[in-house]
């Protein structure tokens, strides 16, 4: 997160006010919306993320299961792959049986 794009911690049973502006408000600062969030701050648009979850919660937890390709090149494009390459497993696909037969996916299609 950057000083540009604040994250705010709206906890529902104890509301309070919080007053920011912004150009964009952004609902969970799960892995879409951070992501959005840097890159409209790399065009200089001033962005709010909004999550009811504490920002320590939102950090020590895996929100993205898997991440496709596309979106690996993305996060490295924008200066957000060191994690990534650093902790990240790679997924080696997976294998479907039929009547005892095992295939790679690719070849069912």
């Amino acid at each position: 997160m950057n000083s540009r794009s604040p994250f705010v911690h709206a906890n529902l049973e104890s509301v309070m006010a919080v007053t920011s502006r912004a150009q964009v408000g952004i609902v969970g600062a799960g892995p879409a919306g951070l992501l959005l969030s840097h890159l409209l701050a790399l065009r200089g648009i001033d962005s709010v993320v909004i999550e009811n979850r504490s920002r320590a919660y939102c950090e020590a937890r895996q929100r993205a299961g898997l991440l496709e390709a596309g979106t690996r090149r993305l996060l490295r494009a924008v200066g957000l792959g060191a994690r990534l390459d650093a902790e990240g497993l790679t997924h080696g696909g997976i294998y479907l049986q039929f009547e005892g037969e095992r295939t790679t996916s690719t070849s069912v299609i």
